[in-house]
């Protein structure tokens, strides 16, 4: 079982939502004013080294 939290699941978590915001698509997180998931995507590649994703979801999960 692969746990979610390894460097090597955040980099494909990170390219799928690369994947997935591009030509405008848009995810759940997606907000009128920007997307977390995908802010944190960005940063996660420009920072080169794997960082939590957890704050971002729980964001995400605010109504």
């Amino acid at each position: 079982m692969d746990d979610g939290y390894t460097p090597q699941a955040m980099w494909w978590s990170v390219g799928m939502t690369l994947t997935g915001h591009a030509g405008g698509r848009r995810c759940p997180q997606c907000r009128p004013d920007g997307c977390a998931q995908l802010a944190w995507a960005i940063r996660q590649r420009e920072a080169g080294r794997p960082l939590s994703p957890v704050p971002v979801l729980l964001a995400g999960a605010r109504p």
